[in-house]
């Protein structure tokens, strides 16, 4: 009976650390170590069963590992700058798609869309034509809104 009543006695111990963990987390978006530790070993990595004795790699080298695989990802699977793209890229690093002004976002997407239907199309095919005076003024705001992200990522580190 000691046996099962120190296990409930840590199980429960666990969970309240994670919990109030998580909670802190959610009301000020500040990591903890305890968060960084349930992302990189909690659930099924600690479940499955073993007969050899558990070797889980140290966090720094996971987190390093999980870095190098993320920015792999970022050049083998983004091609574009739509929404779908952004989040992609974003997510990851903590800025959620309705973080962004959505004004924006639709701007990446209309960019997007009509850079795709040149860069994909020959030269014969393309039936419109661009106006100098809206492209520049598409340009200016795509910076605008790429100056206010920079400052959003930079208010990450």
């Amino acid at each position: 009976m000691v046996h099962a009543e120190i296990e409930q006695y840590l199980e429960d111990r666990v969970r309240d650390v994670s919990d109030k963990a998580v909670t802190h987390w959610l009301a000020t978006q500040a990591p903890n170590s305890v968060i960084l530790s349930i992302l990189a070993y909690g659930g099924d990595e600690l479940a499955q069963p073993r007969k050899a004795p558990l070797k889980l790699e140290p966090i720094a080298d996971k987190v390093r590992r999980k870095k190098a695989d993320f920015h792999k990802s970022l050049s083998r699977s983004n091609h574009g700058v739509k929404e779908a793209n952004l989040t992609k890229l974003l997510m990851p690093i903590g800025i959620a798609p309705n973080d962004l002004d959505s004004a924006w976002v639709a701007d990446m997407n209309t960019f997007g869309s009509n850079r795709g239907g040149f860069a994909h199309n020959s030269a014969t095919s393309i039936k419109s034509v661009l106006n100098p005076k809206d492209e520049y003024e598409m340009v200016q705001r795509l910076l605008q809104g790429l100056g206010d992200l920079d400052e959003r990522l930079s208010a990450l580190l």
